[in-house]
């Protein structure tokens, strides 16, 4: 779920929601807003960039073997590393 969220420096369009409800017009606006800020589109992507060397097929799949063990009842077994 994503919801606009503003920061002291500039607008951040895209982050996850807490209680907040999104909508269309919200996403399309974050949309916009990316689309227009070079600056903020080049932030973003390296902030994307550093995310992804934090995910992994081989924790995923550890992740969704554990939550199988658990609702199998067999608990988990599975322990991720990082």
């Amino acid at each position: 779920v994503l919801d606009q969220a503003h920061d002291t420096e500039r607008r951040e369009p895209l982050r996850p929601a807490g209680d907040a409800e999104p909508g269309v017009d919200s996403m399309g606006d974050a949309m916009a807003t990316v689309r227009a800020d070079q600056e903020l589109r080049e932030d973003l992507r390296r902030k994307g960039l550093k995310r992804a060397t934090q995910l992994s097929w081989k924790r995923s799949a550890d992740l969704t073997a554990e939550l199988y063990q658990i609702a199998a009842g067999e608990g988990a077994r599975v322990r991720v590393d990082a």
